[in-house]
């Protein structure tokens, strides 16, 4: 049944968004570098940070996919979202969940930002999938809105009911 949902959802995709404005993930950001990792391209913002696609890379010609959120410039230098970075670091790390991406680490870049390194999961915007939906007055189809929706509740129920490392539930909200 997974797999027919999951093949429902990419026909809708190659159906609905296949204009490359659409499918383009944001602004090609060059070849900076955050220490080992290199941004490749932004794919998102948000009143704090901003989040990139990137890769790790290492010894040997070794590259690895990855997901870097960095602090937005104008706020880096503020300790409270420093902290708050650190903070959600340090809670990310504790949950291991198919629905809740990984984090490999967490630096301080070359630029003096600071910044996290996650699993990047490779796919299409739900949003812009929407979007196109609506222009051409048309809805996602119901079993895939049901499977989007019970994927994401069982990522919020387990992270509600995580425990810290001394056994206690961490009772976490996600409030974006």
């Amino acid at each position: 049944e997974q797999r027919a949902l999951q093949s429902s959802l990419e026909r809708v995709v190659r159906a609905v968004v296949h204009e490359p404005a659409i499918l383009a993930r944001g602004r090609v950001v060059g070849s900076s570098t955050v220490t080992r990792y290199e941004l490749l391209e932004r794919i998102g913002a948000g009143r704090m940070a901003e989040i990139f696609r990137g890769k790790a890379v290492a010894a040997g010609g070794f590259e690895k996919p990855v997901a870097i959120k960095r602090i937005l410039p104008h706020l880096c230098q503020d300790q409270r979202f420093v902290r708050l970075l650190i903070a959600e670091a340090k809670i990310l790390s504790l949950l291991r969940q198919r629905n809740i991406v990984q984090i490999f680490d967490v630096g301080l870049g070359e630029d003096q930002q600071y910044f996290l390194v996650m699993e990047f999961v490779d796919g299409v915007d739900l949003g812009a999938i929407q979007g196109a939906l609506e222009q051409r007055r048309r809805r996602l189809p119901l079993d895939l809105v049901l499977f989007i929706g019970a994927e994401l509740c069982d990522a919020l129920e387990y992270a509600h009911h995580a425990k810290a490392p001394d056994g206690t539930v961490m009772r976490l909200v996600h409030r974006d």
